[in-house]
């Protein structure tokens, strides 16, 4: 009798190979897998070049609307389109976190609390408005576009939760404008529509600014020279 040969196909204490079944789906994405995702896409930023750190950033960006989806789709109450149904995800968590920076913008300068109310005001009013300002400078008339819209000035919001001071305000706008641009550029906007919709939505707030910056110092220095 020969010995039994080992590793041979036709043995009967090969091992044996897990197949997947035709059924099998890959597990859905959480919270936790977008944060490792994220952490790891910054981690990668580190020594790229601008053009990597946009690409990179674009995917965590892409990979964050994939989990809103995901969400979405469990949640009750929300419309049944699924491309509503993440949009309208996406709306309420930005309503959400904007909120919570008016809110702790108040509490935080409750030592001022007339000027702290008016920072607020002015973050929310301007929040609130800049959708309406995309959408005015890109003319959305396809579903596409006016969904776009919305989600890039969704998802702008969420750096809103800590501008609970003004330099923490100044952080999340330029936060919330590199947001909203990998969410344009992501939902295959032109380059030309996704500037038109930054310098009306972002840039006009800018001018804004400056424009009572200067009127304040003309005041003042009127003041000064005729007193």
């Amino acid at each position: 009798m020969q010995p039994k040969r080992a590793g041979c196909p036709g043995d009967s204490d090969a091992p044996m190979v897990a197949r997947s079944k035709p059924g099998d789906e890959p597990p859905a994405r959480g919270l936790g897998d977008l944060v490792s995702a994220l952490f790891e896409s910054w981690r990668r930023m580190l020594g790229l070049s601008a053009r990597s750190v946009r690409e990179q950033a674009g995917e965590a960006v892409r990979f964050a609307e994939d989990v809103v989806g995901e969400v979405s789709q469990t949640t009750p109450g929300l419309p049944a389109n699924s491309a509503r149904r993440a949009s309208a995800t996406l709306i309420a968590a930005g309503l959400l976190t904007l909120a919570t920076g008016i809110v702790g913008t108040v509490l935080i300068g409750r030592g001022d609390l007339r000027n702290s109310v008016a920072s607020a005001g002015l973050m929310a009013l301007w929040c609130l408005a800049r959708v309406a300002l995309m959408s005015l400078a890109v003319d959305a008339k396809t579903p596409s576009e006016r969904d776009a819209i919305v989600r890039a000035w969704a998802i702008g919001l969420l750096p809103y939760a800590i501008a609970f001071t003004p330099p923490l305000q100044g952080i999340a706008w330029t936060v919330s404008a590199a947001l909203a641009f990998l969410t344009l550029r992501n939902r295959g906007l032109t380059r030309r529509a996704v500037t038109h919709a930054l310098a009306w939505g972002y840039g006009s707030q800018v001018l804004a600014l400056v424009a009572a910056w200067v009127v304040r110092n003309a005041f003042v220095a009127g003041a000064a020279i005729s007193g």
